[in-house]
């Protein structure tokens, strides 16, 4: 199923730049074989060439797998994404200790050090014995 026509061109022509710098010099055909599964067959054409707008549950899929923002795919608007479970976390911790007083953001990051450094421990005692 392919998303609606779009009522504004402009913005339609928009995303299928994002989409183009997404896909940079790699052939359509093989993101499109990809993407397939998760957008439907030659839907990302109709993106790419500003033919169509995907729907909510199709811009999530594409977000997820190009792990860039839905603000940046509609508008262009930087909007980070963790790269990993680890930066995940810093973020987390980083967001709560905006809050915080000097010495509560010391502690706060103290702890999350702690966190990382018997995570990695764990993670390496783990793979020692495998």
């Amino acid at each position: 199923m392919k998303g609606r026509k779009p009522r504004n061109e402009a913005f339609t022509k928009e995303f299928a730049i994002r989409i183009k710098q997404l896909i940079g010099d790699r052939p359509l055909s093989k993101i499109s074989l990809k993407l397939d599964k998760i957008i439907g067959v030659g839907t990302l054409w109709d993106y790419v060439n500003g033919l169509s707008m995907p729907r909510p549950d199709v811009l999530v899929k594409i977000s997820k797998e190009f792990n860039v923002s839905i603000d940046w795919l509609l508008k262009g608007e930087k909007s980070e994404i963790p790269k990993d479970e680890q930066e995940k976390k810093f973020l987390e911790y980083y967001r709560e200790a905006k809050e915080l007083n000097v010495a509560d953001k010391i502690e706060h990051f103290t702890k999350y050090t702690i966190d990382e450094a018997n995570r990695d421990k764990s993670a390496k005692t783990t793979s020692e014995a495998a």
